[in-house]
């Protein structure tokens, strides 16, 4: 028998080009952003440590652009970039996080999923 695991985080777009423009962003707005994986990509991370995923829930924030920049702290030159990406974004739909304006303010979406899982005993890792 295993033990439950329950892990969300933000979740990219499944294409590479538009995953890599939403990752530009958030690398840009906070540079201790790494990379957000798509789905697939933790899926495969938690098989290969041994995980069953067993559920997978998807959600979304949706934070107003200068709030969220705000919160952190990013520099005025590296949120004028961001803005413009945004824009372009909004424009063109580069991300996926489909950019909208609202009572006078910016929005987008910021993909989340929660994945539920358990660790295997060694028998069912090594059994195909």
């Amino acid at each position: 028998m295993g033990f439950d695991e329950v892990i969300e985080d933000l979740v990219v777009s499944e294409y590479p080009t538009r995953a890599a423009y939403q990752n530009r962003f958030e690398q840009l707005r906070d540079a201790s952003h790494t990379r957000a994986l798509p789905i697939s990509e933790f899926l495969t991370l938690f098989t290969s440590c041994g995980l069953e995923v067993e559920q997978v829930y998807t959600d979304h924030l949706t934070p107003a652009l200068e709030q969220w920049l705000a919160n952190a702290h990013t520099p005025d030159d590296r949120a004028g970039k961001v803005r413009a990406m945004i824009e372009q974004d909004e424009l063109h739909d580069l991300s996926g996080t489909h950019p909208f304006r609202q009572h006078g303010a910016v929005y987008f979406r910021q993909r989340t999923a929660a994945f539920v899982s358990r660790k295997l005993n060694a028998s069912h890792e090594n059994s195909s």
